[in-house]
């Protein structure tokens, strides 16, 4: 990941930290930005797409590096490391990412659970994730983590 990307994942973690307990009333507004991004997304049609995915978390290097995912038909096909065009990725460690649906139920679960800091942004006109910054609980230390999308790619002429 270069040094950019580095920066905006870790520049996502800094809004969880100024959250300091979850409320109701910024559960209620992280929740309807999901919503409102969700339902850009399910209107944009698209269902053929790749897009390039990267989580920075206290984990094993193999689940930090980035990847691209092909999806068509709305159906996972591909998984390979961005960074190594050979490299087909463990779809095991990256199972919430295969899809961008995945990926939006992944962030309806964690604010199911009263996140202790979320901090999310979301493409102004389709809708998807960009950079999410996820504190699960105030009682465990570096559980934290990032997802990053960038690059997403509608394919062919059914991409809509």
């Amino acid at each position: 990941m270069n040094a950019v990307r580095s920066r905006s994942a870790l520049a996502a973690l800094v809004p969880l930290l100024l959250v300091a307990a979850c409320t109701e009333p910024i559960l209620e507004k992280w929740e309807d930005d999901l919503v409102s991004a969700e339902a850009r997304w399910h209107g944009a049609g698209i269902t053929n797409y790749e897009m390039d995915v990267v989580r920075s978390c206290f984990c094993v290097p193999a689940q930090t590096r980035p990847v691209t995912v092909t999806v068509r038909g709305g159906a996972f096909v591909s998984l390979v490391y961005a960074d190594s065009a050979a490299g087909v990725a463990d779809t095991t460690y990256f199972r919430e990412y295969l899809t961008m649906e995945r990926i939006f139920a992944l962030l309806h679960q964690v604010l199911d659970t009263g996140p202790d800091g979320f901090s999310a942004e979301y493409d102004s006109g389709l809708g998807y994730p960009t950079l999410v910054g996820i504190d699960p609980s105030h009682d465990l230390a570096d559980e934290e983590f990032t997802i990053q999308v960038f690059g997403l790619r509608p394919q062919g002429s059914a991409a809509r």
